[in-house]
């Protein structure tokens, strides 16, 4: 349980990184690719999934959904008492087939029982009008029990900062 937390920490802390993020600089727009509708951080209404992207080859933009390549899009979800990581080419999307995406815990060992993401937004204005940052995090909570003794019981928490404000107009 503490490596998927750990894992999906260090994941969601990049959502929205972009190699060309100073091209906007001076410019007052936002052309993120990273950060539009579709591809920007969400978390689904059942909020035990979320879905981010990243430009993880640092090439400044966002490649096709492919199975051949990292396509950039990636996610975290519970299903069948497992936690589950989008693998590429995989449909960006919550309610995709559990085949399609893949455990990152085994529920033979332990059975996942309830995986929260809740996604925080803070809006500071840095200039005039609506100009400013949204500043987000994720809080995650997990609990977990032996597959083989149901009474042994954990939960995590941890609260993630994502690195990347998100700048509006």
């Amino acid at each position: 349980m503490n490596s998927a937390m750990d894992t999906m920490a260090d994941e969601i802390r990049r959502a929205g990184y972009w190699l060309n993020s100073g091209d906007d600089l001076g410019t007052d727009v936002n052309t993120n690719p990273f950060m539009v509708t579709g591809t920007d951080i969400a978390v689904n209404a059942a909020n035990n999934c979320i879905l981010f992207t990243y430009d993880k080859d640092k090439n400044g933009s966002l490649a096709a959904i492919s199975s051949t390549v990292d396509d950039e899009r990636y996610g975290f979800r519970l299903i069948n008492n497992a936690i589950q990581s989008r693998s590429p080419g995989a449909s960006f999307d919550c309610n995709a087939a559990s085949s399609a995406w893949e455990d990152i815990t085994d529920s033979n060992v332990v059975q996942i029982t309830a995986l929260v993401f809740t996604l925080n937004q803070s809006t500071v204005t840095t200039g005039p009008g609506t100009i400013g940052l949204v500043m987000r995090s994720v809080d995650i909570s997990m609990t977990g029990a032996l597959a083989d003794d149901p009474t042994v019981t954990k939960t995590l928490t941890q609260h993630v900062r994502v690195r990347n404000d998100k700048y509006i107009q």
